[in-house]
């Protein structure tokens, strides 16, 4: 992800009141709002996307895709479930 796209055109979710908040869970949450900005026109689509994140959040470690991504990343299955609820809230509309 670009940070320049990040600092320029989502600065609200460098909270000061979130202080610890690191880079990639703002990433996440970018992410999500690029794919909302994507999905506007097809509804269907958001939906999809929506019901695929709950359901690897909700499958965790069972969920062959955040496996992949512990693998990727080299970090926890918490870390990822949280990257995941990140893209998920910036689907969303937060």
């Amino acid at each position: 992800m670009q940070s320049d796209l990040i600092y320029e055109n989502h600065h609200d979710l460098f909270a000061e009141d979130q202080p610890d908040r690191e880079l990639e869970d703002i990433a996440a949450i970018v992410i999500g709002r690029e794919m909302r900005q994507i999905c506007m026109k097809n509804p269907a689509l958001k939906d999809r996307l929506e019901t695929i994140l709950a359901t690897h959040i909700e499958k965790g470690q069972a969920s062959a895709f955040v496996q992949q991504m512990v693998g990727e990343t080299n970090r926890p299955v918490e870390i990822i479930r949280d990257w995941l609820e990140g893209i998920k809230s910036g689907l969303l509309g937060g």
